[in-house]
């Protein structure tokens, strides 16, 4: 079966990428996370990041990375613009609104207070939700490579700990010290290389690669 290399993602809540605003994560990561309830808001978040022809979007990605000269503007202008295709931007924040809606639930779930709360400020949950359901995931048996940057603003490193009982296949956790968020952008020699030698021990045999 083929592996799975994941760059710069939480694999915590696996195989959903929920746990940089569940209610585990702590306060110092909830504040990395400010922008993903800020996501929630219907219709503001499209609008504001599409001002001046998506300017946000290519300082989002600049003033994030650890190497902002992996970030020219010739090379913005290609987010920018696939930024504005029709439905773009929307499918996007639609991830993070998924992923805040799951750690609402299991928030819900796992605090009474803070179902209280919530239903006393009006938010309730979506149609068909089931506040007391709880998923389990199976343990991810797919050889998988996580390389996760080190001075990554959105997501702490304190994710990664204690990652080993996600999977019942191989796991390996790569760190780079000199990235951040984007690491195939702003180190892409040393990211290549860990990928291959990944590839080169777990070669695939059938389908695809998860990426």
């Amino acid at each position: 079966a083929g592996g799975r290399i994941l760059c710069g993602r939480s694999e915590r809540s696996a195989p959903a990428s929920f746990a940089c605003c569940g209610p585990d994560s702590g306060v110092q990561q909830l504040r990395r996370s400010w922008y993903m309830y800020m996501f929630q808001i219907p219709r503001l978040p499209e609008r504001w990041l599409a001002v001046n022809d998506y300017e946000r979007i290519g300082l989002i990605l600049r003033d994030t990375a650890a190497h902002p000269e992996a970030f020219p503007p010739d090379v913005l202008r290609h987010y920018r613009t696939a930024a504005g295709r029709p439905g773009a931007l929307r499918g996007g924040l639609n991830y993070y609104r998924a992923a805040a809606s799951a750690a609402m639930q299991a928030a819900r779930r796992d605090s009474p207070t803070i179902d209280k709360v919530l239903n006393a400020l009006g938010v309730k949950p979506a149609k068909g939700e089931n506040v007391a359901a709880q998923t389990i995931w199976d343990a991810i048996s797919a050889p998988s490579l996580l390389i996760w940057g080190e001075k990554d603003r959105a997501l702490g490193k304190e994710l990664t700990t204690d990652m080993d009982g996600l999977f019942s296949g191989p796991f390996e956790l790569v760190y780079l010290p000199d990235c951040a968020h984007w690491v195939q952008q702003e180190c892409p020699q040393e990211v290549n290389r860990i990928m291959l030698g990944f590839l080169e021990r777990y070669p695939p045999t059938s389908g695809a690669v998860g990426t």
